[in-house]
């Protein structure tokens, strides 16, 4: 009977080993999506020049429709 109240020590002792486990994950992938969100910084003038093209290629486009409907 006297060692009834290592009962509750012990589940308290679990439950903050698996929060602190679970914190720990947590830590890690917000790290790891911080290093990635900062690589598609890396991306933009990438993404700058394919939307320029794009542009140039929509208008090109539209000028030629233009010519054949005359």
């Amino acid at each position: 009977m006297t060692t009834i109240w290592l009962v509750p020590l012990v589940l308290t002792t679990v439950g903050l080993l698996l929060v602190a486990g679970f914190a720990r994950r947590v830590a890690e992938e917000a790290a790891a999506f911080r290093r990635s969100t900062a690589r598609l910084g890396d991306l933009r003038p990438a993404l700058v020049e394919v939307r320029t093209r794009a542009q140039a290629l929509a208008e090109a486009r539209d000028d030629l429709r233009a010519r054949r409907s005359r």
